[in-house]
């Protein structure tokens, strides 16, 4: 929208000019410029990425004696380290227990299907009791395999903030855990 004023008058009358034109004729060569030039930034930005420097010996020795004596100051991810790495066993953990309960439980469903009384009065209790198994012990896996990629993701976690929320609800959800056995169990 153009504003301009009336030039044969002198007041200064506004008007308002509602005709629009647009070019819409695109300069190709500024166009491939413009995509050159965001793609050489980037490529800049991937090569300028940090490379790790190996740790020797000596820098480990140095490290220890930081630490011993206290002389220089973490940004605390020494803790977040020791966080990230407890969380990453206890994944792994929980993991591998899934994973274990998952095939014998497996191996129990076939026991069960070899030592089943195949009545007619008893077939549809059998197979709900088979498949109900079969239903949780999936269930187990896809907990076993959600747990595993946990602790593939907080071995290579680095955000110090994210590492202590989440070490925090986990010792808060097995405190729960805790407290629920022992109320059933004053209970029963």
């Amino acid at each position: 929208m153009s504003i301009f004023r009336n030039k044969g008058s002198d007041k200064k009358t506004v008007e308002y000019n509602y005709n629009y034109y647009y070019d819409n004729d695109i300069d190709y060569d500024k166009l491939a410029k413009a995509i050159d030039r965001v793609v050489n930034k980037n490529d800049k930005i991937t090569e300028e990425k940090p490379t790790k420097n190996k740790i020797t010996f000596l820098d480990f020795l140095k490290t220890v004696y930081y630490i011993i004596f206290n002389k220089k100051q973490s940004n605390g991810t020494l803790t977040s380290g020791i966080f990230g790495v407890l969380l990453t066993v206890i994944f792994n953990i929980l993991a591998i227990l899934g994973l274990i309960i998952s095939i014998f439980g497996f191996v129990a469903i076939i026991i069960t299907i070899k030592n089943c009384n195949w009545e007619l009065t008893s077939i549809v209790d059998n197979i709900s009791t088979i498949v109900f198994s079969g239903i949780i012990l999936i269930i187990f896996l896809v907990f076993a395999l959600l747990f595993r990629g946990a602790a593939n993701e907080m071995a290579v976690e680095k955000d110090r903030n994210y590492i202590v929320s989440v070490f925090s609800s986990v010792v808060s959800f097995a405190a729960l855990v805790v407290a629920l056995v022992a109320l059933f169990k004053e209970v029963v």
